[in-house]
């Protein structure tokens, strides 16, 4: 049976992959104005939540998607088949420019070493890359790909969640989100303890899983409860959130940004995020007419939400170059003294470069494979008269 569309969570995925860019592209600069200061302060420091935001989403939709699918014929090859018909192409097309293509016009010693340790982005190990080689061996003067340490982390979800969802009741279900919740809180304190808080232990998949569960545990809510009573949930986890954003404020304010790298973020501010995002997806899917789906549901985020795997994938190779392509210095030059008006038209000109190559990508090279999936689409059997809850929400929008 189709499930409902729910256009609000193409919505939160355009707001996920835009600040994601903001972090990456807004240029250091120091701000006339305090209210301007802080404005830039709030996606400088906090820009990095989008990927948090991207774990949670992809895990209430990628549940959904096996939920319903469990009982159908060939439930593992057409999700695996799916999945990488939407994922394998632009990414493997992108290390191949960095690794086929580039070292034949490109000669530097970072580059070199970037070189040295590509398989860990071949086999998706970007994030055990961060640990084991460092940041340094993950970037280079040519491609900033460190970023792909949450495609990692997705792509090993990917690995072991539907044979979850396969054997699991929805009980238990529940039972193991709940446990990766608690384990991944542990997991990173017990690193921030034994490490530091600025150790790239925190990016290891153990470490990072929580996000996803927090969205596999609101998918089975639903579809086990409907949307009737995933409302009912709407107002402790409103209150929940809002004793959340309060305390992340205070600590925005104490130190004057979301630092990533801070042991607060790391431990309790990490999981203080999720259970905002968590509410967020709650009010967007039990509420769809609401003022906050709404604006989710702008066509501008959902713009950016369609086209946001194309664009985090080609961000990557775009930092570097478009330092060069769009200096700082001379671009910011042309404004004179309109710091704000310069800093804001600069990170708006990096984004829309890297929305256009997306969406060229999208067109021109992913589509193709993306009609392939039809041939893996999940059919109940001839005999089947299961009711799959309408209120089990999807994405129109290819997932990230």
């Amino acid at each position: 049976m189709e499930t409902k569309h729910i256009p609000a969570l193409d919505g939160i995925r355009g707001i996920a992959i835009l600040l994601v860019l903001m972090v990456h592209f807004i240029p250091p600069v120091a701000m006339q104005w305090r209210v301007a200061e802080w404005f830039m302060k709030v996606f400088a420091t906090g820009g990095w939540v989008g990927v948090d935001l991207f774990f949670v989403l992809s895990g209430f939709l990628i549940t959904g998607i096996l939920l319903r699918t469990k009982d159908r014929p060939r439930y593992f090859v057409n999700f695996y088949m799916r999945r990488t018909l939407r994922i394998f192409p632009l990414y493997f097309l992108a290390l191949l420019i960095v690794f086929g293509a580039l070292p034949h016009f490109i000669d530097t010693p970072r580059f070199a070493t970037l070189q040295e340790h590509q398989y860990f982005h071949w086999l998706y190990l970007t994030n055990v890359g961060l640990l084991a080689a460092g940041k340094e061996a993950m970037d280079s003067d040519v491609a900033t790909l460190a970023v792909y340490w949450s495609l990692a982390v997705e792509e090993h979800f990917y690995l072991v969640w539907p044979t979850v969802i396969y054997f699991c009741r929805t009980r238990t279900v529940k039972i193991v989100c709940a446990a990766v919740i608690a384990s991944a809180f542990l997991i990173r304190s017990g690193g921030v303890l034994a490490l530091g808080s600025t150790s790239m232990f925190a990016y290891q998949t153990p470490a990072r899983m929580d996000g996803l569960a927090v969205g596999a545990l609101v998918a089975t809510l639903l579809y086990e409860r409907g949307t009737i009573g995933l409302r009912q949930l709407l107002r402790p986890i409103a209150i929940i959130a809002a004793i959340a954003g309060t305390v992340l404020l205070a600590h925005f304010l104490y130190m004057k940004g979301l630092w990533a790298s801070h042991w607060f973020m790391r431990t309790f501010g990490l999981s203080m995020l999720l259970g905002i995002f968590a509410a967020v997806l709650i009010a967007s899917v039990s509420v769809p007419n609401g003022a906050l789906s709404r604006v989710l549901s702008s066509s501008t985020l959902r713009f950016f939400g369609k086209y946001s795997y194309g664009m985090y994938v080609i961000h990557a190779l775009l930092i570097p170059a478009l330092l060069t392509l769009l200096p700082r210095e001379q671009w910011m030059g042309f404004f004179g003294d309109q710091v704000m008006i310069g800093s804001l038209s600069l990170v708006a000109a990096k984004i829309a470069i890297c929305t256009v190559l997306a969406v060229v990508s999208f067109h021109f090279y992913e589509m193709p494979f993306l009609r392939l999936k039809r041939s893996f689409e999940s059919k109940p059997h001839a005999t089947s008269t299961e009711a799959v809850p309408q209120q089990l929400a999807v994405s129109r929008t290819p997932d990230r």
